[in-house]
């Protein structure tokens, strides 16, 4: 790695676990879909990492649906950007994997309550084979639970650290939660990408990877 990149990454973690907004991800060009009236844009960019951004693709996008009783709510719509996309509809978690940098792009179609957030992470990380309520994603869940307002977003940014450590980056409005840690940015890929904790996530795992 070279050290002006891990400069640029050690200052980013600098900024302490909570931050005020500076924008991480970025997009560029024509909106390539447009789902529930929500711009999904083909091309985005990581920024200014080792003195260059990163440019990503989108893989997929699609609706997160909440089937509550007998009603299906519509939660959000998700975008999922990787440098390099090669397999992965075979083989979505090798392919995230070996994607060093990448992005997931949250566009919430109603109101939700940081509460309920939290519990559909916890869901879906612990049908992953994850201990959500451990020392080490107990706290991040609860850094990151926020009370989410229609049409306000939420990017999560994975960025190398050094060895096998990862940043990870979660982005609302207002401000930025940074961690850093062994397989975190893989743990919450698996949310989407790994074993679906409802055949509604199964739907929208299949957006993703481009087996629609």
């Amino acid at each position: 790695m070279k050290l002006s990149f891990l400069s640029a990454v050690l200052a980013l973690f600098a900024l302490g676990p909570v931050s005020a907004r500076a924008d991480i991800l970025s997009f560029s060009g024509k909106p390539q879909l447009n789902i529930e009236q929500v711009p999904v844009y083909g091309q985005a960019s990581v920024r200014e990492i080792g003195g260059k951004n990163v440019d990503l693709k989108l893989t997929g996008a699609g609706v997160r649906i909440k089937k509550v009783v007998f009603v299906n709510i519509k939660a959000y719509v998700l975008a999922s950007y990787l440098q390099d996309s090669t397999g992965l509809a075979a083989n979505p978690m090798a392919v995230i994997d070996r994607n060093p940098v990448k992005a997931l792009r949250l566009t919430f179609l109603r109101d939700i309550s940081g509460s309920r957030m939290q519990d559909a992470f916890k869901d879906s990380l612990a049908e992953n084979g994850y201990k959500p309520d451990d020392s080490t994603y107990g706290p991040i869940l609860k850094q990151i639970a926020e009370d989410v307002k229609e049409k306000s977003t939420l990017d999560i940014v994975e960025l190398p650290f050094k060895g096998d450590e990862d940043v990870l980056v979660f982005q609302y409005p207002d401000r930025k939660v940074t961690t850093k840690g062994k397989g975190i940015a893989s743990a919450f890929w698996k949310i989407w990408f790994g074993k679906p904790a409802d055949g509604e996530l199964q739907d929208l795992k299949n957006e993703i990877v481009g087996a629609k």
